[in-house]
């Protein structure tokens, strides 16, 4: 009984995050070198760059940068980072502050 009753609910969860399952990677060696990148223009004094970065997909995945308006005038943005917990590399995300 406890059995049929676990089964429905992860079935449930399934069905509920679109019949995907993700397991979260890290990697143990922290990001590479960031890459050079050509910054054009602003496409208005209301746009901040912000810069490309590494990301891990199983493997180390160069994201450019590009050009973003901020929440209200004075924002400033924070760029992601990378620490090292244990035996792997965590993300903190980049953030509008």
């Amino acid at each position: 009984m406890r059995r049929q009753a676990l089964t429905k609910i992860l079935g449930t969860a399934v069905l509920l995050l679109g019949g995907c399952v993700v397991a979260e990677s890290y990697p143990a060696e922290g990001p590479p070198a960031p890459q050079s990148e050509v910054v054009l223009v602003a496409p208005g004094p209301e746009f901040v760059w912000i810069g490309g970065e590494w990301t891990w997909h199983d493997r180390w995945v160069w994201v450019g940068g590009h050009w973003a308006r901020g929440p209200h005038p004075q924002a400033v943005w924070v760029p992601s980072t990378w620490t090292k917990t244990g035996n792997v590399f965590k993300k903190t995300p980049g953030h509008w502050r």
